[in-house]
Parts: structure tokens; sequence; C-alpha cells
């Protein structure tokens, strides 16, 4: 095994900037939310949106703007993720785990492709959180809900996002069932950026514990 101060680069810095960007999704999906039930609050309106009442045109327009404002800010939150999360695969050798079953081009490669990515980087994560373990049993199953709980709502995310996209009408205003996927996309926005906050925090916290005692093993 290379000496450790030779191979291993600190993800804090990633880390860092990663529950900053996460937390600042959360907050911009909380006017996103307000604004989904300020449309939902409006009349159903089926026409042209240029032709809408003024309240279902500004609530429209609110949504949209927050819309695009939150989904920009979750994907820098997500970019950076996926960079944390490849170099916590690549110090794992420096940590003396000889073999986590993950490489750090499948931890940015697995969520490109089609289908695989529904599981795939879930697994990645799961097996960090397990060679992350400064203090390893054997024979000991190193699970943490908190993982699950987290892939659950990002996958729910992610249907409601889809669900966006597929209500949408042509030429015309949000469909009440399209306004009803925003706000669903919006709160489980801010539930899925909380929890990678707390995923993130405590995976790093033990790589930085199994770094401090693999330099003084």
């Amino acid at each position: 095994m290379p000496p450790l101060e030779a191979s291993y680069r600190s993800s804090a810095r990633r880390a860092f900037a990663t529950v900053w960007l996460f937390r600042a999704a959360a907050a911009a999906s909380v006017p996103y939310v307000a604004a989904a039930l300020w449309r939902l609050s409006q009349p159903a309106f089926f026409g042209p949106l240029a032709a809408a009442p003024r309240g279902v045109l500004l609530s429209t327009t609110a949504l949209a703007l927050l819309a695009l404002l939150t989904v920009a800010v979750r994907l820098a939150a997500l970019i950076a993720f996926i960079a944390w999360l490849y170099r916590a695969v690549k110090n794992l050798p420096a940590l003396g785990v000889a073999d986590a079953g993950v490489t750090p081009g499948w931890a940015i490669g697995c969520w490109f492709v089609p289908f695989v990515n529904v599981v795939a980087p879930f697994i990645v994560v799961l097996r960090v959180w397990r060679a992350s373990d400064p203090n390893p049993v054997a024979g000991r199953s190193q699970e943490w809900p908190l993982l699950y709980v987290w892939w659950g709502v990002f996958l729910a995310l992610a249907a409601a996002g889809a669900a966006t996209w597929f209500l949408r009408t042509a030429g015309h205003g949000l469909t009440r069932g399209q306004v009803w996927a925003y706000l669903c996309s919006g709160i489980a926005t801010i539930a899925m950026s909380l929890l990678a906050v707390g995923v993130v925090r405590e995976i790093e916290r033990r790589l930085t514990a199994k770094s401090q005692l693999q330099a003084f093993a």
C-alpha cells in the first residue's frame, strides 16, 4: 500500500462546498413551494397564458422562475456531490481499503447510465459508507437507515420532476396536475437536500477519522 501522505488527498473542501450547495437548494425550494401553493390557490385556467387572469399569470410566472432557480442550484449541488464522491472513492486505497467494489470512474459514470442510475449511485455511496468505517468489526453489517431514506426521497424527487414534464400542455398554462407535481418536487428537494447534508457530513467524518488512524498506524 502506498504511504498515506503520498496518495491521500482530503475531500473536506469538496464536502464543505457540497453541504452548502445542498443547503442553498433547500433554501431556494422554500419560496418555490410557496409559489406552487399560490398557484394552486388561483382558479383553474385552461386557456392561453396570455389571456389568463392577473393572479394566474403572476403566480405561474413566479412558479416558473423559482423552479428554474431551484433546478439550477440543485444541479450545482449534485455536480459537487459527484465530485466529492469521486474524491472519496479515490482515497479508499490510501485508507487501507484494498477492494471496495467501486472505482473512481464508476463513481461518476454510474449517474449517467439509463436505468442503471436508478440504483447504482446508491450502491456506490453505500460501499463508501461501509469502507469508511474507522473501526470495522469483522462480520458486522454496517448499515445506516439514513442512506436508504435519502435515496428513496431522491427517487421520489426524480419522479416528481418527470411528472412536471409529462403533464405539460403545449401553448397553455400549467395544468392542475402539473402544479401539484411542482409542489411535490419542491418539498422533495427540501427533504432530499437536508438528508444529503447528513449523508455527506457523516461519511466525511468517518473518512477523516479513518485517515487519522491510518496515518498513525
